[in-house]
C-alpha cells in the first residue's frame, strides 16, 4: 500500500505541475491576445488617420495649392514585418505627413518671390532693380552710340521695357500657390 500512496502522491504532484503549466500558458496566451487586440485597435486608429490624411492631401491641399493630386496606393512590405515596430513607424510617418502638410499649406499662402517682404516692399525692390537696369542700359546706349543715339529708344523704349519687365516679375512672383476662397 505504501507504493500506491507514493504513486498517488507523485500523480497528484504531476497534476499540480500540469495545472501550473496550463495556468502559466493560459496567462501567457491571454496576454498575447490582449496585446494583439491592442495592436489591432491601434492599427485601426492609424488606418482611420491615414484615410483622413489621404483625403486631406488629395482633395483639400492639392486642390488649393493647384497641384496634381498624389496617388496614394499602399506598398507591400518587404521581408518579415514586426507589427509593433511597423505600427510605430507608420504612426511616425503619419505624424510627419501631418506636419509637412501644414507646412506646405502655410508656405502656399505666401508669394513665391521674396515671401518675407510686404507687397509694398517687394514692389519697391523690384522697381528699384528695374530702374537700375534701365539706367545701366541707357548709359550703355549713350556710351556706345555717342551722338547717334536714338532718343526714342533711350528715353521711351528702354524705360517701357523695364517697367513691363518689373510688372511681369511682380505679377508672377506675387502670386501664391494657395487659391483664394471666393
Amino acid at each position: 500500500m505504501v507504493v500506491g500512496k507514493d504513486a498517488w502522491a507523485q500523480y497528484a504532484e504531476y497534476a499540480r505541475l500540469l495545472d501550473a503549466v496550463r495556468a502559466e500558458e493560459s496567462a501567457r496566451t491571454a496576454g498575447m491576445r490582449e496585446a494583439v487586440a491592442q495592436m489591432t485597435a491601434h492599427a485601426d486608429e492609424l488606418e482611420a488617420r491615414l484615410r483622413g490624411q489621404g483625403g486631406m492631401l488629395t482633395t483639400t491641399l492639392a486642390t488649393s495649392l493647384r497641384l496634381r493630386p498624389p496617388k496614394l496606393t499602399p506598398l507591400p512590405p518587404e521581408g518579415v514585418v514586426d507589427p509593433p515596430i511597423a505600427l510605430s513607424q507608420l504612426a511616425a510617418a503619419i505624424d510627419r505627413g501631418d506636419v509637412e502638410a501644414r507646412q506646405a499649406a502655410t508656405r502656399g499662402q505666401f508669394p513665391a518671390l521674396l515671401p518675407g517682404l510686404s507687397g509694398t516692399m517687394r514692389g519697391l525692390l523690384v522697381y528699384a532693380l528695374a530702374a537700375l537696369v534701365i539706367l545701366g542700359l541707357q548709359g550703355l546706349a549713350f556710351s556706345r552710340s555717342g551722338t547717334e543715339t536714338n532718343p526714342i529708344m533711350v528715353l521711351f523704349v528702354i524705360p517701357l521695357m523695364g517697367f513691363v519687365l518689373g510688372y511681369l516679375v511682380l505679377r508672377l512672383g506675387s502670386r501664391t500657390r494657395m487659391t483664394q476662397p471666393s
